[in-house]
């Protein structure tokens, strides 16, 4: 199920992501995939004009540098190519992080509130670990 966070910015499943029904009905131009589901294929046949692949642990040992390159891909997408669908498995913990990220830097909401707000939109279930990135980096800058 798709869940929008703001009008620009959803986080889904990988299952949603891989339907391009969904896609057209929810008018997604982007999709930034967090869970490799989507390596080696291009945006066209995904529904979307753009497409970025990461495969993010879903747990600790992400590299933070990496977290940084998505948030940004998510700034660019939701700038050049909006409405973004952010995705991994189950769109509960890793995308729940990026999101987070990006509304820290965009939004500068605390770690805390990012994820209240987030929560509020969408069921959340952080595996443990996982958001240690959320505090590894100022995230501001």
């Amino acid at each position: 199920m798709v869940s929008f966070i703001t009008p620009d910015v959803a986080i889904g499943t990988s299952l949603d992501a891989a339907d391009t029904k969904v896609i057209a009905e929810h008018g997604f131009r982007s999709i930034l995939c967090l869970n490799g589901h989507f390596v080696g294929c291009e945006p066209a046949e995904c529904g979307v004009e753009a497409l970025k692949v990461y495969d993010f642990i879903d747990g600790p040992g992400n590299d933070p540098w990496l977290v940084r390159q998505a948030v940004l891909t998510l700034e660019k997408f939701v700038r050049l190519s909006p409405k973004v669908l952010v995705h991994c498995r189950a769109g509960r913990s890793r995308s729940v992080v990026i999101v987070a990220v990006w509304m820290m830097r965009t939004a500068k909401l605390s770690p805390e509130d990012a994820l209240t707000f987030i929560a509020k939109r969408r069921e959340i279930a952080l595996t443990p670990g996982i958001e240690e990135l959320l505090y590894s980096e100022d995230w501001t800058k």
